[in-house]
């Protein structure tokens, strides 16, 4: 009886660790690239307003 479990139960557990592996490098992968775009969204942020600081008047 506990052959049997064993035989079913390890490869269900070895498919569970590899799933979760695959997740965590694909969603590293994806916050890597979305905190790139993040910087450069605020490179951006910055730049526009410096650019619409020296349109102003001065203050």
């Amino acid at each position: 009886m506990w052959f049997w479990i064993l035989i079913i139960s390890i490869p269900i557990i070895i498919l569970a660790i590899l799933e979760e592996t695959i997740q965590f490098i694909v969603n590293r992968k994806i916050f890597g690239k979305s905190e790139k775009q993040f910087k450069l969204r605020e490179k951006l942020r910055h730049v526009r307003n410096k650019f619409m600081y020296k349109k102003s008047p001065s203050q």
